[in-house]
Formats: C-alpha cells, structure tokens, sequence
C-alpha cells in the first residue's frame, strides 16, 4: 500500500516504490475516484506556467463552437515566449488553436482564444476563474489565459488542484482527443511521453523560470488509469513513466 508523504516545503526527494521524485511538490491520483494515491507538499500553491492552459481549452471548449473561424487579433503582439507563429487578421478555426495551444503550448493561440471566446482577455479570465471556483480549487486563481509569469503574478495554483481539474477535463470527449494526439497538422506534441510511453494518454508540459519545469499527465493500463503532477521537477518525463510503472 502507497503512503500518503507528507514532508517540508522546499524541494526533497521522496522514495515511492522505488521511484525517487524531486520536485517541489508533485501528486498521483486515481483518474476515476480522484483518490490521492501518493504526493508531497501538493497543497502549496506556487507559479504553474503554461500547464494553466488546460483551463484555457476546457473554457474554450465549453463556451464556443470549435468549427467557428476567427481572425487573429493585435493583441498577440503582446506575448513572447511559445508561439504557433499567427498573424494578426489571420482567419483560423477554434479547433486548430486548441491544437495550438495544446500540442505546442502557443502563447498567440492563447490570447486569440480569450478573445475570440470573452471579447476580452480580462473577461475570459473571469471565466477561468469562475470554473476554478466552481470545481473547488481552492489554491488555485489565474491571472492571463497562458501562464507567462514575468509581468504579473502568473496562473497560482497547486499540484492537487491541477490533478482535479485534468482529471474534470478528461471527461470531454474532444478534451481528451486533443491532449492525448501526437501530431496534429505541423504541431507536434511537446509532451513526449504521447510519443515514446505507449500507456500514456495525454498531458500538458510547462515552464518558465518563476515556475521552472511543470508537467501534467495521464496513463492506462489494465483499468488503472492515474494522474501525475509534478511541479518544479527537472526530469519529470522519467519520474512520469517510472512513477506509472511503478503502479502498473
């Protein structure tokens, strides 16, 4: 039987069935259940980059028609860092953006969703935050629809929160298909565990230098299907799979 860790909020390693986890804080649920199965310092809330984008597709994806087309609009001249490369007045699906957003963590998709959904980046914010409250997120509130953190506080949340609201999203049928694809048109999925563990059924990959490496994914075999969040975790697709097989 796993035993639930509970240890100091800084970064340690926590021996789990033979499986060493340093992160900051990280956490395995059962998908099904939520049951927590194992974690460590899960309920502190911190920076969690861009895998606060799995809000901004389950949003999307709940408030808007995927077939819509929309232009693209100035404001993604506002962002850096990840990028699907858009152009401004460029026409594109809702859906192609949700692969954007989703397989190359696009930044420019992120605000042209926001916008193309609330009119605004503030009201779409309002969304996020109201769907957090509505799944009983406690330590989580979001500031912008992308998880860039070095002009504001950033998307705050914890490892617990995040593993709630996956495993919520998971539950969407075009949710699902979209994070567990592995290519999609010229996006390739930036969560290389879709590719090279064949158990794996989807994920978010994040990172910014506040939040440093964030990671979010799922994995089935035989009827057990888990969630792992690490936060803060430098080899976080190794400590996924070890962590799954560890279980399976």
């Amino acid at each position: 039987m796993f035993l639930l860790c509970l240890f100091s909020l800084t970064s340690c390693n926590v021996k789990t069935n033979e499986v060493s986890v340093s992160a900051t804080s990280y956490i395995v649920i059962e998908q099904s259940t939520n049951k927590i199965l194992q974690g460590n310092n899960y309920d502190v809330s911190r920076s969690v980059a861009a895998i606060s984008k799995i809000m901004t597709a389950i949003v999307t994806i709940e408030n808007i028609d995927v077939n819509k087309i929309v232009k693209v609009p100035s404001e993604i001249n506002k962002v850096y860092g990840s990028s699907v490369y858009l152009k401004v007045d460029q026409e594109i699906t809702i859906l192609d953006l949700l692969y954007g957003l989703m397989l190359r963590s696009g930044n420019d998709a992120a605000i042209t969703l926001a916008i193309s959904v609330s009119k605004s980046v503030d009201s779409f914010v309002n969304l996020m935050n109201k769907k957090a409250d509505e799944l009983g997120l406690k330590g989580t509130y979001f500031n912008n629809p992308h998880g860039l953190d070095e002009q504001d506080d950033g998307n705050i949340s914890t490892a617990y929160d995040m593993a709630i609201l996956y495993s919520y999203c998971l539950k969407n049928e075009l949710f699902a298909k979209i994070t567990q694809t592995t290519q999609y048109k010229t996006y390739i999925n930036k969560n290389r565990l879709v590719r090279t563990y064949s158990y794996c059924t989807g994920g978010k990959t994040g990172f910014t230098k506040k939040a440093k490496r964030t990671l979010v994914t799922s994995a089935s075999k035989d009827n057990i299907n888990l969630i792992v969040v690490t936060l803060n975790c430098g080899s976080d697709f190794k400590t996924h799979q070890d962590i799954y097989e560890g279980y399976f």
